[in-house]
């Protein structure tokens, strides 16, 4: 049987002859960004070590475990500030983050930027983003004010990658938190409307992305859904595990160490096109929930990006296709239902003969084997940790590598 290291170079070697452009490798990411509180919540009400209610803290950090480079700065302040601030300044710098551009020695022209990453008020949304912004004094629209942003810095520095921050919304509550904590109807109601499931917050950062898409074509920004993702982690992965106050401090709102861990993580693998390293592991100031089920976090995250496209399959979120095992497609006519699992799951498939099934983890390693198996048989893999696997399935017509999501 081939392993899973043959059969990932084998499929490899198939996409690039018939793609015309493949996945470049991001190895090194110069940040400038027009920040707000959800992407660098400083000072935190409880004080932290360095600064882990910033998204950019945890974006270097796991950018020293992969050996990729990172560095940032950027401005604070909600889109009309940024306006009134251009040409921007270099204010924002970390402990620990090394910084991207210093305007005291290079203007932004002759900066080594790259990348550059903006988000919009979450207390906006009851408004189109192509109608008058409710922060803005002088009544310009959230587009209006990023393809002015985004006209300047392409003006400076051509051919930059160009990242909207989807944040997550104020939350509609009857009492003022803190000092009382939300209801479970109340936080269950957050992450149904930050998730799309009611409400247009979530549409909202499509629509902007798609305005953007269709004024300033040549920029092709890309939208991070970093709330959405969250929320769908709180939700579905480790729903209620994680008392409420250890996430948010208000009713903003803004995080505590744990949502910016996890906005840093799902923006580090929009930025560089691929998850963050299996060997990586958050300092403990993160809740050790989040710590122990990284693995199955990390790959639903992971799952969740590569699966927010536009209508005609294109990337919402990646420049470049990643190319890596979780990108491995079906060449064989194989199914499997029902996928997301949760316990057992059977083989879908035309040909009524038996199967070799073999489920490896997404490092490449065998899990387990099965043999002689038919379309009708059940295959229980109720003891395995929730995650992203992969199953070789062979028989006498060849071999399909499939994609399975155990909840």
């Amino acid at each position: 049987m081939k392993t899973k290291t043959t059969l990932i170079i084998t499929y490899s070697l198939i996409l690039i002859a018939f793609k015309q452009s493949m996945a470049q490798q991001v190895n090194d990411v110069q940040l400038y960004t027009f920040a707000h509180s959800l992407i660098d919540n400083r000072p935190p009400k409880i004080a932290t070590p360095s600064d882990e209610t910033t998204i950019l803290h945890w974006i270097y950090d796991i950018s020293q475990s992969s050996g990729r480079t990172f560095a940032t700065t950027g401005q604070f302040g909600q889109l009309p500030n940024h306006i009134e601030n251009l040409p921007p300044n270099s204010d924002l710098g970390y402990d620990i983050v090394p910084n991207s551009w210093d305007e005291t020695m290079a203007t932004f022209a002759n900066s080594n930027l790259n990348t550059v990453m903006l988000t919009a008020a979450n207390f906006i949304q009851y408004e189109s983003p192509s109608g008058p912004d409710p922060s803005d004094p002088m009544g310009r629209s959230i587009i209006e004010n990023t393809e002015t942003l985004f006209d300047w810095t392409n003006t400076e520095i051509p051919n930059m990658r160009y990242y909207i921050y989807g944040n997550w919304p104020e939350m509609n509550l009857q009492n003022e938190y803190p000092p009382t904590l939300p209801l479970q109807s109340e936080i269950d109601n957050f992450h149904d409307v930050t998730i799309g499931t009611s409400g247009d917050f979530a549409v909202w950062w499509t629509d902007y992305q798609d305005l953007l898409m269709a004024s300033r074509p040549q920029l092709n920004t890309k939208l991070i859904p970093a709330g959405m993702v969250i929320s769908r982690i709180l939700r579905d992965l480790i729903p209620n595990q994680i008392p409420f106050n250890e996430l948010y401090e208000d009713a903003d709102p803004h995080g505590r160490a744990n949502i910016y861990f996890l906005a840093g993580m799902i923006s580090y693998m929009a930025m560089y096109e691929e998850n963050i390293p299996a060997a990586y592991m958050p300092a403990t100031i993160i809740s050790p929930v989040i710590r122990n089920n990284l693995e199955a976090i990390r790959n639903f995250a992971w799952q969740e990006l590569n699966n927010f496209n536009f209508p005609n399959g294109d990337s919402r979120v990646f420049y470049n296709e990643p190319l890596n095992a979780q990108q491995i497609e079906t060449v064989s006519n194989f199914n499997i239902i029902p996928n997301p699992v949760e316990n057992t799951f059977s083989i879908q498939t035309e040909s009524a003969g038996s199967n070799d099934v073999t489920i490896f983890d997404v490092s490449g390693s065998v899990i387990n084997t099965y043999t002689n198996i038919k379309k009708s048989d059940a295959i229980n893999i109720e003891d395995l940790k929730s995650g992203l696997y992969f199953l070789e399935i062979k028989n006498n017509k060849g071999i399909s590598t499939i994609k399975l999501i155990k909840k």
